[in-house]
């Protein structure tokens, strides 16, 4: 029987892992540098994890504070969006390997509970690859195409989500 999934905070011998995952889950056109990665994991270490099966990283997500109606650039590192009550879900990425395993939805319920302690109203992402219907099963809807400019592809889908309790 295999070890069982757990969720911890990214720590800092994770980034290999997180790179080799990256690549795994995504197309060359949405790979970003371990710098990049690092800056939009920084600005709020606790809403950034990995799912792990006994040592070794198997997904991860990263969020950060960004206004709702705003987008960061695709591989640029992240700048101060200053206050805010959103949580931009900036990525969140299963190895191949792990797909079906739970990573993912274990990973989103660590996510709502790190939001919900820091008073987030609204969660945010870009849903890339196709996977607007991935995302509606936790709750998200599509607001609108991600903006070019940003590095997005024409099939980028812009998506927010209300915490339970929180008023808009």
């Amino acid at each position: 029987m295999p070890p069982a999934l757990t969720v911890r905070p990214i720590g800092a011998a994770d980034w290999p892992d997180i790179l080799a995952i990256q690549v795994s889950a995504y197309g060359p056109a949405l790979i970003e540098t371990e710098a990049v990665l690092r800056s939009k994991a920084s600005p709020l270490p606790a809403a950034c994890f990995v799912a792990t099966r006994g040592d070794r990283p198997l997904a991860y997500l990263l969020a950060h504070p960004y206004p709702p109606d705003a987008w960061p650039c695709l591989d640029t590192p992240l700048a101060d969006p200053g206050p805010t009550d959103n949580l931009l879900l900036h990525d969140l990425a299963v190895h191949a390997r792990a797909r079906g395993q739970g990573a993912a939805a274990s990973l989103m319920a660590a996510l709502a509970d790190a939001a919900t302690r820091q008073a987030f109203c609204t969660l945010s992402l870009v849903a890339v690859q196709d996977a607007e219907p991935f995302w509606r099963r936790f709750g998200f809807t599509p607001i609108g195409p991600a903006p070019a400019e940003k590095g997005y592809d024409a099939d980028a889908c812009l998506m927010r989500k209300l915490l339970r309790g929180k008023a808009g």
